[in-house]
């Protein structure tokens, strides 16, 4: 590749004018490199994943369209390395020891040998296998970890076993199972295999909490598509005081009942997670959880809405929130006393805010604090439900009603062009919506005017003895006019 770098744009000046090369090659090459970038679809419609090296991107692609979603959050690997390391193989066996070279078959077998402290790796392959995980750690610093082996984070999948069409496919189950660390899988439900019911509204999910699991359980940098019900779930079994983190969610559930990631528990945090293309919600926080936290994630595309809360004293803070059928919805007179704040609630269906009363004057939400919040449709229509402010709800004198420029949400990237009001305009001076101190020049914007145009491109060709400059071009081309 660095020898085509240097010798490509020597031969494109000497066969084709500039004209031409801005008319044929240039596209040629973007197409061309996008290939070398993203994998090729298989012929069937299971998703292409691929974390970047970096972590901090995942392209996602499959037939309702292709997304290089930039993370909010990247979940750091530093696990606790106190008690034994064991190790598991797509080409391993359960009767052998478990080491870096003796691997064992399945998760559950590594499950079943380790101990609190321990760490269990899973190398990349594919695993038609449930886990069932009903023991822990017994504190922070010493979690039970059950992890992609380092490298392979993207490249774990665990898939349904043969005729499996009921049930979860990772559960953490009982009191036992606290300060698990499940980090790093690509979980693929059934949804739409041979046999597969057409619907469930229970524990057709990805990753379960069940029996009151929960208390310092750690999901992270997982993959969660193709369930019946939803992607991640608490039970409503008790479960408390477990982050989610870092997850990308989608593709879930075939009613408005089913969801990305579905929270009844209290003192959860939802953080950092990038969760679309759902049939229902993306976070459901229902029935009447507490003091949650539900922070820098991005919902897109949910058919239901980005978030909804129905409980009290929650923090919502620094999501965003965008092209769902409502930005954040207030569910009814359990949604008391929650915090809202910082938050992207932009180009939504229905509404940015809306909420339900169930027809009744004394069941609305009360005594929600909504402020330096962005909501905007467009510069007549800012979607906020009317009625809001006229029952104990504050709609704070900064809420804010403008489009904050995203470098390409169509794309998946969320974050913030330079020149956004979103920037350092939260309450605590950073910026609005899931990525709180970041703003990036746009990529081929190489005069750094804050747009691509034909300056850039100018600048590519003064430039074009530099072995980089044709990648450059590409970027412009991919952006131009933005």
């Amino acid at each position: 590749m660095l020898i085509l770098s240097w010798y490509l744009p020597a031969i494109l000046r000497v066969f084709l004018s500039v004209k031409q090369i801005l008319k044929y090659g240039v596209f040629l090459l973007a197409a061309f490199l996008s290939l070398i970038k993203t994998p090729i679809a298989e012929a069937y419609s299971t998703p292409d994943i691929y974390f970047s090296p970096d972590q901090r991107t995942i392209t996602v692609s499959y037939d309702r369209g292709t997304w290089n979603l930039v993370r909010p959050v990247v979940p750091e690997l530093n696990f606790p390395t106190a008690g034994k390391v064991y190790w598991v193989s797509a080409k391993g066996n359960d009767n052998y020891s478990g080491t870096q070279t003796s691997p064992f078959a399945t998760i559950n077998k590594g499950i079943a040998v380790a101990s609190a402290g321990d760490i269990i790796y899973v190398t990349a392959g594919i695993y038609k296998q449930t886990v069932l995980i009903q023991k822990g750690g017994t504190s922070d610093s010493n979690p039970l970890v059950i992890s992609s082996a380092p490298g392979d984070l993207g490249k774990v999948k665990i898939l349904p076993p043969d005729n499996y069409l009921a049930g979860p496919i990772v559960t953490l189950q009982g009191n036992s199972a606290y300060y698990v660390w499940f980090n790093g899988f690509v979980v693929e439900g059934y949804r739409g295999y041979p046999g597969a019911p057409a619907q469930e509204t229970y524990s057709d999910v990805g990753i379960i909490f069940f029996n009151g699991a929960g208390q310092g359980d750690r999901i992270s940098n997982n993959v969660v598509y193709n369930h019946l019900h939803c992607g991640i779930k608490e039970e409503g079994h008790g479960g408390t005081n477990a982050l989610i983190q870092g997850n990308i969610v989608f593709e879930n559930g075939t009613q408005g009942t089913d969801h990305g990631i579905y929270v009844p528990a209290s003192y959860f945090t939802v953080d950092g997670n990038i969760i679309f293309n759902n049939a229902g919600y993306g976070i459901h926080s229902y029935s009447n959880p507490t003091g949650q936290v539900l922070s820098r994630n991005i919902t897109f595309g949910n058919g239901a809405g980005g978030i909804i809360i129905a409980g009290d004293h929650n923090q919502v803070f620094n999501n965003t929130s965008v092209s769902n059928a409502r930005g954040i919805f207030y569910f009814r007179e359990g949604a008391a006393y929650n915090n809202v704040k910082n938050n992207l609630f932009v180009f939504n269906g229905s509404n940015n805010l809306d909420y339900d009363s169930g027809g009744s004057m004394n069941s609305y939400p009360q005594y929600n604090t909504d402020d330096y919040d962005d909501y905007f449709t467009s510069a007549d229509n800012y979607g906020i439900s009317p009625y809001f402010v006229q029952h104990n709800n504050t709609l704070g004198v900064h809420t804010m009603h403008f489009d904050p420029l995203f470098v390409n949400a169509a794309a998946g990237d969320f974050r913030l062009l330079p020149g956004s009001l979103a920037s350092n305009a939260g309450s605590d001076g950073k910026n609005l919506g899931a990525f709180i101190s970041q703003t990036v020049n746009l990529a081929g914007d190489l005069n750094q005017d804050g747009k691509v145009d034909i300056m850039d491109i100018r600048k590519v060709l003064i430039d074009f003895n530099n072995p980089y400059s044709i990648f450059d071009l590409s970027k412009v081309i991919t952006n131009f006019g933005k």
